[in-house]
Order: C-alpha cells, then sequence, then structure tokens
C-alpha cells in the first residue's frame, strides 16, 4: 500500500523514526541499521511495509526494498511476528540470508528473543526462498561477497538452469579466483564454469 516514503527526520529514538513528509509525521519502526544510516534534519527515503495488528496500522521501515522483502517473508514463520523480522533485520542483510541459507543457528540466535527452535524453523521454511535476489546466493557455501554480486547470482541462477547441481555451482564458483569473478559478466562466469565441466 505505500511502497516508501521519502521526508525530513524529525526525530529517532531506539525503536521508532518520525518521519515528516510535506507537514505529516509518520511513525516507523526500524531496526538497528536504519538508526545508523540516518539522521535527525536530514532527508531520508525509508521503505515501508504496513501491517495491521490489533485493529491498528503500524509502519515498518527499511533502508533498502530487499530488506523490507525479506521482512515480510520473515513474518510468514510462525514464532516470527513484525518486532521479531525488524530485530533480525538488524543483522546485516548479507549476514542474515548467509545464515538462514547455511542453517546457522549461532548466528540467529544472537537476535533477542530468537531461540534454537525458531533459527531452526526460520532455516528450514526460507532457505529456499532467499536467492541471490536478496543479497545470498542460490546454494549455500559461496562468499557472502560474491553472493552478493548481482552477476555472481544471474550466473548460478544460470547454471540451475543448465541443469547444475547446487554442489556443482558451489564447487565450480569457489574453483574460480575471485579476481577473475569480480567485474564479469554473469555469461562469462557461466562460460568459465562451462569449461571446468568439460
Amino acid at each position: 500500500m505505500i511502497g516508501f516514503l521519502h521526508g525530513e527526520v524529525a526525530d529517532i529514538n531506539d525503536t521508532e523514526l518520525h518521519l515528516d513528509v510535506h507537514g505529516v509525521g509518520y511513525r516507523i519502526t526500524v531496526p538497528t541499521s536504519v538508526r545508523a544510516a540516518v539522521e535527525r534534519g536530514r532527508s531520508a527515503r525509508i521503505h515501508t511495509s504496513l501491517i495491521i495488528s490489533d485493529d491498528r496500522p503500524n509502519l515498518y521501515g527499511f533502508m533498502s526494498a530487499q530488506e523490507r522483502d525479506i521482512f515480510e517473508i520473515l513474518i510468514k514463520v510462525s514464532g516470527i511476528g513484525p518486532k521479531g523480522a525488524v530485530k533480525m533485520l538488524s543483522i546485516p542483510r548479507e549476514q542474515l540470508v548467509a545464515a538462514i541459507q547455511n542453517g546457522d543457528i549461532a548466528v540467529l540466535t544472537t537476535v533477542p528473543g530468537v531461540g534454537k527452535k525458531t533459527a531452526e524453523r526460520v532455516c528450514l521454511e526460507l532457505r529456499d526462498k532467499l536467492g541471490a535476489s536478496f543479497g545470498g546466493s542460490v546454494v549455500p557455501g559461496i562468499a557472502p561477497a560474491l553472493a552478493a554480486d548481482d552477476e555472481v547470482g544471474a550466473a548460478m541462477q544460470g547454471l540451475q538452469a543448465l541443469g547444475f547441481s547446487p554442489s556443482e555451482i558451489r564447487a565450480y564458483i569457489n574453483s574460480i579466483p575471485e579476481k577473475e569473478i569480480k567485474g564479469s559478466t554473469a555469461q562469462k562466469i557461466i562460460t568459465m564454469c562451462l569449461k571446468k565441466r568439460k
């Protein structure tokens, strides 16, 4: 309903941001990543998700559309409500996605209120839903720095479409020197992997 709001940061505290948009003040619940990125009196664009709970509308805000989309996926997991999802997004996006894909319970349980069983449920339900478009890899075991690269993500998806198994994708991508991958197009990365497969 409200994709994003652009205005001046009127106030900010531990859990909320007040955004002045043409004289209308919006109260938005935000993770620590947003609080660290904005400054009172400066303009900001906040990507938002409107959630109705207890017959009351609540706005949740993030610095990117990807973070907002991850939030909307997280709240579908039993035991993770909007407040819990906001807390989880205080973990940097790439690190959070990698932890979910790799089943890294230790990272997820650093979030207040997230226990081992909840963390395991998040990994089980979301491992295959958070791919390259969310800053993660389409298969676990790819370095986060590479997984966050759009060209690498597109190449991995292309390799899957060509019939490569997740283990093959992981092995081939990891066997190519990082300096060769960085700056390469998805097509070039796919070509390098195809050569290694022969």
